[in-house]
């Protein structure tokens, strides 16, 4: 999947995002949207959510479209992210022990912020 658009052989930078990532970023929309017109994919798919969103209601269709798990798997990214953005070993043994680590201090840290609950009576 490409984020760019198709260059158009012109110099300089794409002003214009792809379908794909139209469709990507465009899956939840506001309250008060309004269909778009066009007949670009990312819009026809921007457009048959918001049909969806109206017949079923925000939080069914939030639901039905696992949005919630999207979002905290963006989350999860960016917790992992923050701990550096770039692999430093060289070899692909290295880069894979490398990111196992990282997950492994993710992992820790969220054991140690998660509550420990106990049923009262």
């Amino acid at each position: 999947m490409s984020w760019q658009a198709a260059p158009q052989g012109k110099r300089g930078r794409t002003q214009t995002y792809s379908d794909a990532a139209i469709q990507f970023c465009l899956t939840i929309t506001r309250k008060n949207a309004r269909p778009w017109k066009g007949i670009s994919l990312g819009l026809l798919a921007r457009n048959e959510i918001l049909r969806a969103t109206k017949r079923l209601g925000r939080t069914i269709w939030k639901r039905w479209s696992d949005y919630h798990r999207r979002s905290l798997v963006e989350t999860k990214m960016h917790c992992f992210k923050r701990l550096g953005e770039r692999v430093m070993a060289r070899c692909f043994n290295g880069q894979v022990a490398e990111l196992q680590v990282r997950a492994a201090i993710l992992n820790r840290f969220s054991m140690l912020g998660r509550p420990c609950t106990v049923a009262v009576a």
